[in-house]
């Protein structure tokens, strides 16, 4: 019976601790309790700010962030693995990979990346921040007849990942957009040619997936001309199988920036991805904005952005986006209520727990009484014969 106890207690306990973990970890970060940190690893660079967390890995420009503290948070990426030069051989502006002219790998197996280290601080307009660069001097890969020609040195490429406290307002030609603060990264993505090849424009190569069953892609996009609406895509459709001519594209809105937001099926937005309706580029006598075009293609695993930019003999180009995460596809509010009450509810459940435990060892006292009863009662006929009245 003791060792029965024994059991049943700490069975209690581990639910208790389990209990208390969830309450403290679900809750989320209060505004006065907002910290931004960052840690330097040897495979990727981490910030922490209150409820986002975000991993930028160093051997290709690739972000991965998450809910901090919802136990139940996919996980989300996107990725910049590639560049193309093309030509716009149909004329219809969208970029498909049959048009590529020149491919340049942003990966290690091909680049060899410069990370600064993080440089954090506090500004009077953004709060506190966190930010650093990956750069390298990255080749091209040409198809000449059957022979692939590298261009050695064709272009320095920069990325900056900034991450702020406050939200900090943009502007391009279009309009102001706004980075939140917190829950949200920009990513700030330069290039400076060096052997430019005659072409009709660069694109730049996203990859998103989402974790977990958010497998779903919401694009914000151009209805008709006084409707604008969200289509969904499942990540889970193949369509590399169409060939490389295949592509969809992406209806610009007009507004100053694009947005594709990560979705359950269900319905329930969590994280989003947007990215500027132009580029600045930069011919050494002119500073002036360029339009990006995009299309898009599902790889059964996630989705591949492209997203393209007129060269326009330019020297430089520059162009930026977010990732970030929307609080209200998560947990918050139950897990917030669990907080506020957490005591009463832990008391509560160890009321119910001890009166279990005391109901058990009731029952089995009982059992055990019984057990002897039927023992003193039990024998021979002849031993119940000589027992006296």
């Amino acid at each position: 019976m003791y060792g029965s106890f024994l059991r049943l207690s700490f069975v209690t306990g581990i639910c208790l601790s389990l209990l208390l973990t969830v309450v403290q970890t679900g809750g989320g970060a209060d505004a006065e309790d907002y910290t931004l940190s960052a840690t330097e690893g040897e495979t990727q660079v981490n910030f922490e700010s209150g409820n986002f967390s975000v991993a930028i890995t160093r051997d290709w420009p690739r972000v991965i962030f998450w809910h901090s503290t919802d136990i139940f948070s996919p996980t989300f990426e996107v990725g910049f693995p590639r560049m193309y030069t093309f030509n716009d051989s149909d004329g219809n502006g969208v970029f498909s990979r049959s048009e590529t002219t020149g491919i340049i790998y942003l990966d290690s197996f091909y680049t060899v990346w410069k990370v600064t280290g993080v440089e954090t601080g506090d500004s009077t307009v953004s709060g506190e921040f966190a930010r650093f660069s990956m750069t390298s001097s990255v080749p091209c890969f040409t198809e000449v007849g059957n022979d692939t020609l590298e261009i050695h040195d064709w272009a320095e490429i920069c990325f900056w990942f900034v991450i702020c406290e406050n939200p900090t307002t943009y502007e391009n030609s279009i309009g102001e957009y706004t980075v939140m603060g917190k829950t949200e990264l920009r990513t700030s993505f330069s290039i400076e040619f060096a052997n430019f090849t005659d072409c009709t424009g660069i694109v730049l190569e996203q990859s998103l997936q989402g974790g977990g069953s958010t497998n779903m892609f919401l694009l914000r996009q151009q209805a008709d001309e006084d409707e604008i609406n969200y289509t969904e895509v499942s990540g889970s459709l193949d369509q590399t199988i169409l060939g490389r001519e295949f592509t969809n594209p992406f209806l610009s809105t007009g507004e100053p920036v694009q947005e594709i937001r990560f979705s359950k099926e269900g319905g329930v937005v969590q994280a989003m991805y947007r990215w500027n309706t132009e580029a600045v580029t930069d011919n050494s006598t002119q500073v002036s904005s360029t339009s990006a075009s995009s299309s898009y293609y599902t790889t059964g695993t996630g989705l591949m952005l492209h997203t393209a930019f007129s060269a326009n003999n330019s020297t430089t180009l520059s162009h930026d986006s977010i990732v970030g995460i929307l609080e209200s596809g998560f947990i918050g509010k139950i897990t917030e209520w669990a907080k506020e009450y957490a005591l009463e509810v832990t008391l509560a459940i160890l009321a119910v727990v001890i009166i279990i435990v005391a109901a058990v060892m009731r029952s089995r006292r009982r059992r055990s009484r019984g057990l002897m009863d039927e023992d003193v009662g039990c024998g021979t006929k002849d031993e119940v014969e000589e027992r006296p009245d």
